[in-house]
């Protein structure tokens, strides 16, 4: 029979683990993934590499839940276009995009992705929603509803907002 874990532990465990994630992230963005020891890791959150190693037993594990956790801290803040001029609306979603994308975390983010694109071809998908699907998703309802009104034409909204992928 397993033991049951006390919430107090339950939740210093998180804590932890959420430490660790922090402490690599910072890590990883300054000085990539070949050179972020998990040595380094431990001994700035001030745990054992054993307490490192039960959440994320190898350093792929740790790389991921870092670079998906620093995007999910980051939120895009979509303006809502109410010009029902197309250039004024279009530049304001643009706008608020370059903003997301030259926020240091962000750009450390896409620099890193980047880098490891070809260890981690698994990230890209995974990181798509972080800037780009929610500024297609503004694009496309902003499209949909000039298209509607008839300020734009009929032509095909998937070529210009495309969906998330699946």
């Amino acid at each position: 029979m397993a033991r049951k874990i006390s919430s107090y532990h339950q939740r210093i465990a998180a804590d932890n683990s959420s430490a660790i994630v922090d402490a690599a992230a910072e890590l990883l963005f300054e000085h990539g993934y070949d050179r972020t020891s998990l040595t380094r890791v431990a001994d700035i959150v001030g745990v054992s590499k054993a307490t490192l190693f039960k959440p994320f037993p190898a350093r792929a594990d740790l790389f991921e839940a870092a670079v998906l956790g620093a995007g999910r801290r980051e939120t895009l803040e979509l303006p809502e276009p109410v010009s029902a001029d197309p250039v004024d609306g279009l530049v304001l979603l643009g706008q608020a995009h370059s903003d997301l994308l030259v926020r240091p975390p962000i750009s450390a983010l896409i620099r890193t992705i980047i880098a490891e694109s070809r260890r981690f071809p698994e990230l890209r998908d995974k990181t798509f929603d972080f800037g780009t699907y929610p500024i297609l998703a503004a694009l496309r309802g902003y499209l949909e509803e000039l298209k509607g009104s008839g300020v734009i034409g009929d032509y095909d909204l998937d070529l210009s907002a495309p969906v998330a992928p699946s």
